[in-house]
């Protein structure tokens, strides 16, 4: 079973406090000091990934908070900017297409025939 970053970087760090400590007898089977140097490095490499990742999810937490605002803040000016349109050319409704505001069309069609006499 795959190992989580958390569980694999506190195993690597095990691993070179018992190569470190068993360099003379490990270098034998090719654990060599270069080896558990490159592993130091590979570690290092992943545990900065790691924590500008995690930077970089807070940045975007952020971001996407003061987006949600940015764009509520937007939708209320545009709902006050249209409100200002059709109070301004109430009897010229022709006239808001030119602010991007869509004519509901006059006269919807009604209801079939009311009165259907009942059998």
């Amino acid at each position: 079973m795959a190992k989580t970053l958390t569980e694999l970087t506190a195993s690597a760090h095990e691993m070179l406090t018992g190569l470190e400590a068993n360099t003379a007898e490990v270098s034998k089977r090719g654990a060599t000091a270069e080896f558990t140097k490159s592993g130091k490095t590979l570690l290092a490499s992943v545990e900065a990934m790691e924590a500008e990742r995690e930077t970089m999810k807070a940045a975007l937490k952020a971001k996407t908070a003061a987006l949600y605002i940015a764009i509520a803040q937007l939708k209320t000016w545009n709902s006050e900017a249209s409100r200002a349109v059709k109070r301004t050319y109430r009897d010229q409704q022709e006239k808001w297409v030119e602010f991007g505001i869509n004519v509901k069309a006059k006269g919807k069609a009604k209801g079939k025939a009311k009165g259907k006499a009942k059998k």
